[in-house]
């Protein structure tokens, strides 16, 4: 049935221990036959594992944007004593016009996070004194970005009815202390 003797190519040079079955077939084990299957499956894994990092990096530079939400709510609040009238947001990709803001009040508003950016807020007090304040965001996975905005104090001399000088606080007329607050997901809710 089968030629006695002659050994299938491929084996000669990996065979540990050959034998022969009653139907005249060969059987062999071989170390180099395990170690090569063993490197094989390292190799498999260690290319599924690079493929998963890979994709893990790309998800994280890129993802968010791929996503149909990629953004967050943005919340401005005026902590200021006074009105702030034509208010304009404006961020990479956008503007939003706001209009009237009352003292203690907030207004909010969805935007597409393009990541960490420069924002830029405009608007005018009750007084008619224009305010324009640049600041940062950078948003980690925060879905509520809380935009404080704050009176500058300037020191102020003002005469009393004395006649003598006093050194006082009054709220600044050209400029506003801006305060971000980030707010993830609270699973716990």
């Amino acid at each position: 049935m089968g030629s006695r003797g002659r050994i299938p190519k491929g084996l000669g040079p990996l065979r540990t221990d050959l034998r022969l079955t009653e139907d005249d077939t060969i059987v062999g084990t071989s170390l180099g036959a395990e170690k090569a299957g063993t490197k094989s499956r390292i190799s498999a894994l260690l290319a599924f594992l690079n493929v998963v990092l890979l994709a893990g990096l790309l998800y994280t530079t890129f993802g968010r944007s791929l996503t149909p939400s990629g953004g967050s709510m943005i919340a401005i609040i005026n902590d200021t004593p006074s009105p702030m009238i034509e208010m304009s947001f404006s961020y990479p990709g956008g503007n939003l016009p706001i209009g009237r803001v009352e003292p203690k009040q907030s207004i909010g508003s969805p935007v597409q996070n393009p990541g960490e950016y420069d924002a830029t807020l405009t608007f005018k007090d009750e007084d008619g004194h224009p305010y324009r304040e640049k600041f940062h965001i950078k948003p980690i996975d925060e879905l509520l970005i809380n935009i404080y905005v704050l009176p500058v104090w300037e020191e102020a001399i003002v005469k009393t009815a004395d006649g003598s000088e006093e050194k006082v606080f009054k709220r600044s007329q050209s400029r506003v202390r801006i305060l971000p607050s980030y707010q993830g997901e609270n699973l716990e809710i």
